[in-house]
């Protein structure tokens, strides 16, 4: 056959696979599921190889996924990159072990589907190096741990762009020790929802920036923490015709003078939660507009030159305001008798004026406290075992109506920490459409299945929440903390100490241990029958018994003065 005629044949049949198939990858579609030495060898693009000591595979070449193919890492195995490769997905990869990328990056593209329930670790010294991309309509869920580290110019990156779209309900860490290292940025169309906690450092200059930009959605109802300690660190720029919406936490800190833990907003911001900073706040752009029904603390100087600040019933300090007057809306009071006029935040316990709204505010399986304390109550360690399932439940007092009341939050973390540094965190919210939605934040797996339940309790202004809870894995005693938001802004955090603890159900007991030699006691034989043999009572009888009869058969002796024969002998001789 000629070479002319061989490729007409060769692209007839690549034609009629086009035709049957959509496309070439389609044919061609693999499911890579990495477990073990065959798995790693059978990776595409070549240089791998296997520990099996440790259960890593370590690749030194780039790694891509197809459109059409799919890569799982099992439970347990490392997915290394040490050497400046890359892992593009343009398929589907869902991770439940390790991966660990050195020089490297995670691009995921072009419509490609990235879950992450495991471990991820991104690590640059060089510009671009160590960077998560997720972009051109590429979707992104974390519901585990994810750790960024740049130390050198745009390295150590989360990049959310491009109309992409990315979920974080685990824990996020970004830190830069370069100039313009450890930025999260979301930009150009891209969707980004936070239920989960951020925690972001900057070390040098301009690094460790959140930055939501070019027509970008920021939606946060978790937890996110900036902290910069160098000159324009650690600073929140909401930006471009971006969109922030807030009704979780944030939190800014940094060195006063050098500009670290600023806020910049020259887009639309809208706060339902509490947004603090140590540095100053400026809204000074004819673009730049807050709606605040929570909380936003400013140390310095509020800048609201040229801007728009919208107060609904929320609270706004402040060492400074500049510019335009803060426009504040008409609150609503309480028209129940005997309650104050002031705004009343969620509790379940105590009101602001000491007042004992609610009895019973926190119940264990079928056992309940009243909380009389207005933010620590003492509470005697509770023990439970793993594998078991108890339920942890709450009455919230709403004081505006139970609509209003949109956020119970159940955690327990280490004594002296409070609910943001939860080593598990079972979240209740409620959107928009009034639909209650649970969010499981339990990175290290200490629970198993988790259920929950909302209802009104009382007269629209008291809400009952609770949490069916499979408790796996043993933990010390830990701090339980409750947290409750309504979307007037208010907010109330509970600690429950000593809190609760998880034994492990299959640990074996112990038992203290003499080897000091025991005491020999002589038997009392006690309540024993003495013509029982083998006892201690007739060994006693007896030898009683025969001392007696010597003793009988001496006397006869002396009183009647029986002679022996040998006696008699002796006298004889």
């Amino acid at each position: 056959m000629s070479i002319v005629r061989s490729y007409l044949l060769i692209s007839i049949i690549l034609g009629i696979s086009f035709l049957a198939f959509g496309s070439i990858d389609n044919v061609y579609a693999v499911d890579f599921v990495l477990s073990d030495a065959a798995s790693c060898t059978g990776l595409p693009g070549g240089g791998e190889t296997w520990d099996g000591l440790t259960s890593t595979c370590t690749k030194t070449s780039n790694l891509n996924i197809g459109a059409t193919d799919t890569l799982t890492v099992t439970n347990g195995v490392t997915l290394a990159f040490p050497d400046d490769d890359n892992l593009v997905n343009r398929g589907t990869i869902t991770n439940n072990g390790i991966i660990n990328i050195t020089e490297g990056l995670i691009n995921n593209r072009n419509s490609g589907t990235f879950t992450n329930s495991g471990t991820i670790i991104l690590s640059g010294t060089d510009n671009g190096d160590g960077r998560l991309l997720n972009q051109d309509s590429a979707s992104f869920t974390n519901s585990g741990t994810i750790t960024i580290e740049g130390t050198s110019g745009s390295s150590g990156r989360l990049l959310n762009r491009e109309s992409a779209d990315f979920t974080n309900t685990g824990i996020i860490t970004i830190s830069g020790n370069a100039d313009s290292s450890g930025r999260l940025l979301n930009r150009n169309n891209a969707d980004f929802t936070n239920t989960g906690t951020i925690t972001m450092t900057g070390f040098t200059e301009e690094s460790g920036w959140l930055y939501n930009r070019q027509t970008a959605d920021f939606t946060n109802s978790g937890t996110i923490t900036i902290d910069g300690t160098n000159f324009n660190s650690g600073q929140f720029r909401n930006i471009q015709s971006a969109s922030f919406t807030n009704s979780g936490a944030i939190a800014l800190t940094g060195i006063i003078t050098a500009d670290s833990g600023l806020v910049i907003n020259l887009s639309v911001l809208t706060n339902s939660g509490s947004i603090t900073t140590d540095n100053r706040f400026n809204n000074n752009n004819a673009n730049s507009v807050i709606t605040n029904s929570g909380t936003l603390q400013v140390t310095l100087n509020l800048n609201n030159n040229n801007g728009l600040i919208v107060n609904n019933c929320g609270e706004i300090t402040f060492g400074s305001l500049s510019g335009n007057p803060i426009q504040e809306e008409i609150c609503p009071t309480s028209s129940s008798a005997g309650s104050s006029n002031a705004y009343e935040d969620p509790t379940i316990g105590k009101s602001k004026d000491g007042r004992q709204v609610v009895e019973n505010g926190i119940c264990i399986d079928i056992t309940c406290w009243t909380v009389t304390a207005s933010y620590h109550q003492d509470f005697e360690l509770i023990e439970m075992l793993s594998d078991s399932i108890h339920t942890i439940s709450t009455t919230v007092f709403c004081q505006h109506g139970v609509n209003k009341c949109n956020y119970v939050a159940f955690g327990v973390s280490p004594y002296g920490t409070n609910i943001n540094d939860s080593v598990w965190k079972i979240i209740l919210q409620k959107d928009h459409l009034d639909n209650w939605t649970m969010t499981v934040i339990d990175p290290q797996g200490y629970l198993g299945e988790v259920s929950s339940t909302t209802q009104v309790v009382n007269d629209n202004r008291y809400l009952s929440a609770s949490a069916i809870i499979e408790f796996k894995k043993p933990t010390p005693g830990m701090i339980l903390n409750i947290e409750v938001r309504d979307s007037g802004g208010g907010y109330r955090d509970f600690k429950f100490n000593d809190g609760i603890a998880i034994a492990d159900a299959y640990a074996y007991l112990s038992v203290e241990t003499s080897y000091e030699q025991p005491l020999k006691i002589a038997p009392l034989c006690l309540n024993e029958n003495p013509n029982k043999r083998y006892t201690c009572a007739f060994d006693k009888v007896r030898e009683w018994t025969i001392k007696n009869a010597e003793e009988k058969l001496k006397e006869i002796y002396d009183n009647y003065n029986y002679k022996t024969v040998s006696e008699e002998s002796e006298k004889t001789n």
